[in-house]
């Protein structure tokens, strides 16, 4: 074997497999339907690589495992030194990046960024001659097929994944054992995933079908677009699609997708301005805003609004367009110099934080009496109220970048003759509401509240007590559901990724999972721990479409039991055919976790006897204990 790899060459792993995965993202549009799980896949590996690299810190020699926390096959003490195994597993990762980036600066023509600030080449096109002739390519160094490329990149990505999780649950234990113990583990791993690399291509058929069956193109996600007139909806075109290269959106936002594209004229006059920015309606149905499009015929800046998205759809529409859009329009405004509500620094200037989602709360504000806050025996009363917003913000450039924030805000604007400008008051998915009909009141109990006198704080109340007094129950009950709609889509969101407070102890992206009330494709499964070493079962479809989440019980994984236990309380979150997302609560959880393939489940089983080998003895109680009975419960309005 060569030299051992370095934390540079870890580092520069990660950059080749994320600029191999533009290069695919860049062709999609002409690219074959099988390149999108290419791409995803290498956008999943350079994340596993960048990982790796910062559990490593500076030196990959001075990472450690308790031994206490692994399997007892891992166990064996006739094993090789464990730094050649991860030696190993780099090396083999790194050449199928080598191999793969090779063939791409073949196969793929060169253009030159656009603008003084972006000289650098970069993949614009496939070649014609790989577009004709891919499936007659050699992707891999064993001379594989597409599919067979797809599976040996995620056989790198598990297998990363299992070896972060196992360092990450060793550091949260007492260390213990010498590194010979240590390294035995990821010698079993190298020996598992050397045998999966060679059983790799009999599952080509199995990866080509999975591949068929999520890709698609640009083009194929249509929706209807309408334009804001006077608080009222005119219809522009009912299935539009969006350009591909954002660089051609200045010349044409949208295009039309119907039959007879001349029936809807209006769509081309549509275009971008500098300031263009969509975010995400609030509210149960899934529609989207586009604030401040230029009209080329009049010179208007004007709203339009987006809707009818399919339902598979929905989370690509969000990822690909609204996001990409909005980032792009955030870091232009700040280079401007321009901060507002749409984006605007963080706090101590370490990203930018943009506006993700908006409720209808604008004219709610005529319908408020007065606002009364309260804290112990103290209670202070507000009106003169000039507005109303309910937001939710995103973070660009940390861990949740793909959704919002924990929490939204409400702001409230008050008279300029008051002694505060506007309140805060922070909104969680578990904070406490009460709609009051004797007097047409709200009250949420134990809020985080901030006073601002212009956009200077000047005071901060703590599990505050608020109460919303309305002019009639009709206008409580309005503000009422727009705080619980937020609520509600809050605590979705809480149940499809790990929380702040929580580690990734194993990732794993799997084909099918099956238990008794559902079946996921295409998922990603993770287990989360928390400080007190909670841990959760997040499975996630790859579409976002369905969401199941597990308060693991505390006994799920002790090494005495011959399987699992899941019998813990569950969510699961289901995407209707109309883009409304329905909730159900099954009180004592499922009786099996099953995969498609076998790859998925020796890996989940080597998760997970790690996992169990890294618990305490102590028994730790069980949150949210199941209802004593049993079966489904849906809930239609409220969590």
């Amino acid at each position: 074997m060569g030299s051992p790899v370095s934390i540079g060459d870890i580092i520069a792993m990660s950059k080749i497999s994320w600029k191999i995965a533009q290069a695919f993202t860049s062709g999609r549009k002409s690219a074959p339907i099988e390149f999108r799980e290419v791409e995803n896949q290498l956008y999943s590996l350079s994340s596993a690589l960048s990982a790796f690299k910062d559990a490593c810190g500076d030196d990959i020699a001075a990472v450690s495992i308790e031994s206490s926390s692994l399997p007892n096959r891992f166990q064996d003490k006739e094993q090789h030194e464990g730094l050649q195994s991860v030696d190993w597993l780099l090396s083999s990762c790194n050449e199928t990046l080598r191999h793969l980036e090779k063939l791409i600066d073949k196969y793929s023509a060169l253009a030159t960024g656009s603008g003084r600030d972006n000289p650098e080449p970069r993949f614009r096109r496939w070649s014609d001659t790989l577009l004709r002739n891919y499936k007659k390519i050699a992707w891999t160094t064993e001379a594989g097929d597409i599919a067979t490329l797809r599976s040996q990149l995620l056989v790198h990505t598990n297998s990363l994944h299992l070896v972060l999780g196992t360092i990450v649950n060793s550091r949260t234990s007492r260390i213990e054992g010498s590194l010979a113990t240590n390294t035995q583990m990821l010698t079993e791993i190298h020996s598992w995933w050397t045998q999966n690399l060679k059983d790799a291509t009999t599952s080509t058929a199995e990866s080509q079908s999975l591949s068929n069956s999520s890709a698609k193109t640009i083009g194929s996600i249509k929706f209807q677009v309408s334009l804001t007139v006077d608080n009222a909806q005119q219809l522009i075109c009912p299935r539009s699609y969006y350009q591909e290269d954002m660089n051609h959106w200045t010349s044409q936002l949208l295009l039309c997708g119907c039959d007879k594209a001349a029936d809807h004229p209006k769509l081309r006059d549509i275009g971008l301005s500098p300031i263009t920015f969509p975010f995400k309606h609030g509210g149960k149905n899934r529609s989207w805003v586009l604030y401040k499009v230029l009209e080329r015929s009049t010179n208007r800046l004007v709203s339009v609004n987006i809707s009818n998205v399919a339902v598979e759809h929905i989370h690509e529409f969000q990822e690909s367009f609204i996001d990409r859009l909005a980032e792009a329009t955030a870091r232009s405004m700040l280079q401007q110099g321009m901060s507002n509500m749409l984006a605007h620094p963080v706090p101590d200037n370490t990203g930018i934080r943009t506006l993700y989602t908006q409720s209808d709360t604008k004219n709610l504000y005529k319908l408020m009496a007065d606002i009364t806050f309260g804290v112990g025996h103290r209670s202070l009363v507000k009106n003169g109220i000039s507005g109303v917003s309910l937001l939710q913000y995103r973070s660009l450039g940390q861990s949740n970048e793909g959704q919002g924030e924990e929490y939204a805000e409400l702001l409230v604007y008050y008279n300029k003759s008051e002694d505060i400008t506007k309140s805060i008051l922070k909104i969680r998915h578990d904070t406490v509401m009460k709609l009051i009909e004797g007097d047409a009141r709200i009250v949420l109990d134990e809020i985080d509240c901030y006073g601002f006198v212009d956009d200077n704080q000047v005071n901060k109340l703590t599990r505050a007590e608020v109460s919303f007094q309305m002019i009639s129950f009709e206008a409580a009950k309005a503000l009422y559901q727009n705080i619980e709609d937020m609520r509600r889509e809050l605590f979705i969101q809480s149940l499809s990724s790990p929380r702040r407070d929580e580690i990734v102890a194993l990732r794993l992206q799997v084909a099918q999972v099956q238990t008794e009330v559902v079946l996921v494709q295409n998922a990603e499964l993770l287990i989360t721990r928390d400080g007190e070493r909670k841990q959760r079962l997040i499975i996630v479809s790859e579409n976002k479409c369905t969401i199941l989440n597990q308060a693991l019980p505390d006994d799920c994984f002790t090494a005495v039991r011959k399987s699992p236990n899941f019998s813990a309380p569950t969510w699961l979150v289901q995407m209707k055919s109309d883009g409304n997302q329905q909730v159900f609560y099954y009180p004592k959880g499922f009786r099996m976790l099953r995969f498609h393939d076998n790859n998925a489940t020796r890996m989940f089983q080597l998760g997970r006897e790690a996992l169990s080998q890294s618990e305490g003895k102590a028994n730790l109680p069980i949150r949210n204990r199941p209802d004593e009975s049993g079966g489904q419960i849906e809930l239609d309005r409220s969590v």
